[in-house]
């Protein structure tokens, strides 16, 4: 797949019907041109459609959540075996958001997670390279992944702590300094999760991000003062 989202447990029929994607700001990259075709019976009713077959209803049918019917067959855009060279450290939340245009335009895909209650955010980078895989041990793949995974996701709502996870846990993310590594797309783009957690997400114009993550911020203050 020319993209994924970041979470590794994934269908084809799920990822279909929730509109699921990964990163990357770049116009003109394979992965912007939607191209999968579903088959839908609803009611013993055939329907085919695609970006040019029943334009209308394909829209509706890529996060339809099963709404207007099941996925009987995907046609999926995929492109030939690719690596990526990731970087992911951690940055001052003020600076990322002073040059988001430029990590997001300069990069493949970028993405970062900003850690409650610090002026933290865990970054990342991948790009498309002809390198061969290496760089990072599988023993460090766990440990990082694992302590980046658990920052991002052992807060609760509001920002308070989850149950059972360490409060300061979130404030040992930019300890994990910076990693560098080549692997096969997939295993760059998705990662596994070893906590539990809920996520939800809202779409914001990129040059609102830095208003409103200080309202968020403010926010959880609130929430977790309460």
């Amino acid at each position: 797949m020319v993209n994924l989202g970041d979470i590794a447990y994934q269908t084809v029929a799920g990822a279909t019907s929730t509109a699921t994607h990964g990163t990357g700001g770049r116009e003109g990259r394979p992965g912007r041109r939607h191209r999968r075709h579903a088959h839908r019976h609803r009611r013993r009713i055939g329907v085919q459609c695609s970006a040019t077959e029943e334009p209308e209803v394909f829209p509706c049918a890529r996060v339809g959540v099963g709404a207007i019917g099941a996925v009987s067959q995907v046609t999926l855009q995929v492109a030939p075996a690719f690596n990526l060279r990731a970087i992911e450290e951690p940055m001052k939340l003020d600076d990322v958001l002073a040059n988001l245009d430029e990590h997001v335009d300069g990069n493949d895909h970028f993405e970062f997670f900003w850690v409650p209650h610090t002026r933290w955010a865990l970054t990342k980078r991948n790009n498309t390279t002809s390198d061969p895989v290496g760089g990072r041990s599988r023993v460090r793949e766990f440990r990082t992944s694992g302590s980046s995974r658990t920052s991002r996701s052992g807060r609760g709502e509001g920002g308070q702590p989850a149950r059972g996870v360490d409060p300061k846990l979130a404030r040992m993310a930019p300890g994990t300094g910076k990693v560098e590594y080549v692997n096969r797309s997939y295993k760059v783009f998705a990662s596994p999760r070893h906590v539990r957690f809920t996520e939800m997400e809202y779409a914001i114009a990129r040059e609102a991000l830095p208003r409103r993550s200080g309202d968020l911020s403010a926010w959880l203050t609130r929430r977790a003062s309460t």
